[in-house]
């Protein structure tokens, strides 16, 4: 529900406008898919080697880091003050990507080339929950102005209401988790849930709000991707803490970020 209505509510509010000028805009939407697709699980690969930590928390969180595209960027970034065509965009983006993208580097790291329903239930999910919502959001936007523009301020709440819920039962059923991690390992993964935040930061300036829709857009991600490869590849106990212990970290530095952007100008 979360991320469908988060994805409706983005389609239904599509400013096109900012895009139409998409020749400026293409170098830096490439780029910042290049740093979450490349580049970053790339670093926190090497940093994870260095880290010794076991297999399956290593990799629970290379998997975080393997999906970017989270839903609940849409929300944040509209707290904060950033560009919703552009965050609608780039997740869009990275959810289509995604759908073969992540399931190459799963099987190709697993060599586990068996299971290749993963990549069906992967499209499954991602075309359910993320692509099928916006297209119905940018086609009644487009086909009955009218009923979109009722209909965006009720999703936009439901959106709203259904993360604030999402986020106090994940405190509330996996706090815990993170007082049976020690030290060392909460350390890691705060830095490497703090990092993805970074990607957005360094990126060029360009329109306003342009660089605050990358900075979540980048920073969340897409947890239920995470938690499909982790069933269906070790199955560990660790592999699935190590992955929700990240997504819950993630929320506690993307909350106040949030709210911290959308009192200045950035």
């Amino acid at each position: 529900m979360l991320s469908a209505s988060t994805m409706l509510s983005l389609g239904l509010e599509f400013n096109r406008k900012p895009l139409l000028d998409y020749g400026k805009l293409k170098f830096r939407i490439t780029l910042i898919l290049f740093l979450n697709f490349a580049v970053l699980p790339l670093m926190g690969w090497y940093l994870l080697k260095f880290a010794d930590l076991s297999m399956p928390l290593s990799a629970g969180i290379l998997l975080c880091l393997l999906s970017p595209g989270g839903s609940t960027a849409g929300i944040l970034n509209r707290w904060a003050g950033g560009d919703d065509s552009v965050a609608s965009l780039v997740v869009t983006l990275m959810s289509i990507i995604g759908i073969i993208y992540i399931p190459w580097i799963y099987f190709k790291e697993t060599a586990n080339f068996a299971n290749l329903s993963v990549l069906a239930k992967l499209f499954f999910i991602i075309t359910l929950y993320q692509l099928v919502p916006f297209a119905v959001g940018r086609w009644l936007a487009i086909n009955n102005k009218t009923l979109a523009d009722k209909l965006a301020p009720f999703t936009s709440k439901v959106a709203t209401w259904s993360f604030i819920i999402f986020i106090i039962i994940a405190l509330w059923l996996y706090f815990d988790v993170l007082l049976t991690l020690k030290i060392k390992i909460l350390g890691y993964i705060t830095i490497l849930a703090i990092f993805p935040f970074s990607l957005g930061i360094i990126m060029p300036k360009g329109l306003p709000g342009e660089r605050v829709a990358y900075i979540f857009s980048s920073g969340i991600r897409n947890l239920t991707i995470a938690l499909v490869l982790a069933s269906i590849g070790r199955n560990s106990n660790e592999v699935t803490i190590a992955i929700l212990t990240y997504g819950l970290i993630m929320y506690l530095v993307a909350l106040p970020l949030s709210l911290a952007f959308g009192k200045i100008q950035f």
